[in-house]
């Protein structure tokens, strides 16, 4: 029997052959700038260096950890690497089996990443710290059941978990959990992705290039509400973007025309690079050591600027959890 593959470990939930079209000389071999907004720093790094997490896709117990998932994503992304390279020479979309290899990679982009890790993370936080509240509130009743299924075993004194609530004990999502749903998940986005029209955007040479982030697909709204009721995420409004190098992106307005676009401006790409940035969990990648995103009435800031806003988000936070 021929030998089973070594186990992956270093998962890049941004492909490297992607990362590898935002370096300096386009290629692997070369180097392109991380922003990181979590330590406030940038460096110049190479793709195999950066947009990987340790077995981020491996699920069951740490003795024996099954990478399937890993490596399913990896035929997702070998399937689309010649289109994406054979788009980006032609400039056009493409069509039959290339055109669905291409939306099942964006499909698998979309669900598998850090972004979505932190979505699901919050929520299972949001219902543990309840149920933890909840053990606290109805103590007596509760040890009375566990002593009941757990016989002798030794359960959380009362004054433990009031120590876990009062310290801010956080929960994850286990990935167990949360790899196969998201695999499953991007197998539902597909058939929605695959029907819209979806365009290819080039830049003008005069423009802001476009960035990429930890989170490459951004899906944003028009109507960007924030009340309880959404609109439908792939819904009428909806906009979905993915920068494929510095030059051009592919872009689907779900009231858009397929096609190719040639020329835009610095103020399209601004506005990408913001829905880029917006959907990033703590990573920005770029060509050059400095970027554009769209502000507030029409203006344009960069790294600087962001770096910015985030110590005045720091700083009001801080004042927020100080004790009066």
């Amino acid at each position: 029997m021929p030998d089973e593959p070594p186990l992956s470990r270093k998962h890049h939930v941004v492909p490297k052959f992607l990362l590898a079209n935002f370096t300096d000389n386009g290629t692997t071999s070369g180097e392109l700038w991380r922003f990181d907004t979590e330590l406030m720093m940038k460096h110049k790094r190479s793709p195999g260096a950066v947009g990987y997490i340790q077995d981020f896709y491996n699920v069951g117990p740490s003795e024996s950890l099954d990478d399937a998932y890993e490596r399913a994503y990896q035929q997702i992304e070998h399937n689309a690497a010649p289109v994406i390279r054979k788009l980006r020479e032609t400039r056009q979309v493409p069509t039959g089996t290339d055109f669905e290899h291409l939306i099942a990679f964006v499909a698998s982009l979309e669900r598998r990443g850090p972004l979505v890790k932190k979505l699901l993370d919050r929520f299972m936080d949001d219902i543990s710290q309840h149920a933890l509240e909840l053990l606290v509130a109805h103590y007596p009743e509760w040890i009375e059941q566990y002593r009941a299924e757990h016989g002798e075993e030794v359960p959380p004194t009362k004054e433990e978990l009031e120590d876990a609530v009062r310290k801010g004990l956080r929960f994850e999502m286990a990935n167990s959990l949360r790899v196969p749903q998201a695999y499953g998940w991007a197998e539902h986005t597909y058939p929605l992705m695959v029907r819209r029209p979806w365009s290819l955007w080039v830049r003008d040479p005069g423009a802001c290039e476009f960035i990429l982030s930890d989170s490459p697909v951004a899906l944003e709204h028009i109507d960007r509400s924030e009340g309880f009721w959404q609109p439908p995420p792939f819904g009428p409004g909806s906009f979905v973007t993915l920068p494929l190098d510095p030059d051009m992106a592919l872009v689907s307005p779900f009231e858009g025309e397929p096609g190719t676009l040639i020329g835009v401006q610095t103020n399209i790409v601004a506005a990408i690079n913001l829905a880029t940035g917006r959907n990033s969990v703590r990573y920005l990648f770029s060509r050059m050591d400095d970027f554009l995103y769209k502000v507030e009435d029409g203006k344009f800031d960069g790294w600087d600027h962001l770096l910015a806003r985030i110590r005045d988000h720091r700083s009001a936070e801080s004042a927020k959890n100080r004790p009066r």
